[in-house]
């Protein structure tokens, strides 16, 4: 607090007659550019923070890391493990940075400790008010699907907001392909590329064609084993790489280069999503692909 404040207080405890706790200022929280945190330029207040969707034991670690060392390079820990471990002089005198970086990279840590249940129960409204459920009441299918959706998306989220941004994959069903854009780096224009061109290989039509025809055999509940099998035996079946054959139906099935394992991505969506998002992305393609034939057909009349 404020060495003003902590000088109210103190008339205060003298006023009622309590006993007079021992007093320790703690450094004041500073900006990147060393300028003092203030609620009129920064976010100060713990709602904040909350509806943003860090962890109380992300925000607490990180809290602690703000003008006190664990000691042994330790900065992920248990707020059990701070009290065990605080002492005062381990308190630093130097006004320490308020990073939202590093407080995420700390929540991220905690998200990945975090009882999955928990975890899911505290992610749910975050998903509802991204509109991928109509309220918060799931059933027991719904939440073992959302649970292993947060399983995986947590590693590389940063707070509980973050969850249903990164997990978009497993809910949207109609989406465009990427294209190259100006400005794009050279590795992303490559994967943009890759992923385009895919669909264009004999390989990849084949791969797509004998997909579908194996997954329409199946029945709507898809397991990951039976997904993993399919993209294999397609492999094999084909005789080429996984680049050639699975970047086409990484195409169809989610729109990106890169993401979770294709087979995690068809077991949580089902049989007749992935086949609807087949058609609907290789059902563009082929429309794309008339179009520009009769633009040429017109153009030649002429």
């Amino acid at each position: 607090m404020d060495f003003v404040y902590t000088l109210k207080h103190i008339q205060l405890y003298k006023a009622f007659g309590w006993d007079e706790p021992k007093w320790y200022h703690m450094p004041l929280l500073r900006n990147a550019d060393k300028t003092k945190i203030s609620k009129r330029k920064n976010p100060v207040s713990l709602n904040y923070y909350q509806e943003e969707g860090y962890l109380k034991e992300g925000l607490l670690n990180f809290l602690a890391l703000m003008g006190w060392s664990f000691g042994e390079n330790k900065e992920i820990f248990t707020i059990e493990e701070m009290i065990e471990n605080f002492s005062f002089d381990k308190i630093s005198l130097g006004g320490p940075v308020f990073d939202l970086v590093k407080l995420g990279w700390v929540n991220n840590h905690h998200m990945r400790l975090k009882d999955l249940d928990e975890l899911t129960k505290l992610a749910i409204p975050y998903f509802v008010k991204a509109g991928y459920y109509a309220d918060e009441n799931l059933s027991d299918e719904e939440f073992a699907k959302l649970r292993r959706i947060v399983e995986i998306s947590r590693e590389g989220a940063h707070t509980l907001k973050e969850l249903p941004e990164i997990s978009s994959i497993y809910f949207e069903d109609e989406f465009e392909l990427p294209v190259v854009e100006e400005g794009m780096n050279k590795k992303a224009r490559k994967s943009v590329e890759r992923l385009r061109n895919s669909l264009e290989t004999e390989v990849g039509k084949k791969s797509i064609e004998l997909f579908v025809e194996k997954i329409n055999a199946l029945n709507e509940e898809i397991s990951e084993e039976e997904a993993k099998e399919i993209l294999h035996g397609l492999q094999d079946e084909l005789g080429e790489g996984p680049a050639a054959v699975l970047m086409p139906l990484r195409a169809v099935v989610t729109g990106k280069a890169r993401g979770a394992d294709l087979y995690t991505v068809i077991a949580i969506i089902g049989k007749e999503r992935t086949l609807k998002r087949v058609q609907n992305t290789f059902g563009k393609k082929l429309n794309s692909f008339f179009g520009k034939l009769l633009k040429l057909e017109k153009n030649l009349e002429y």
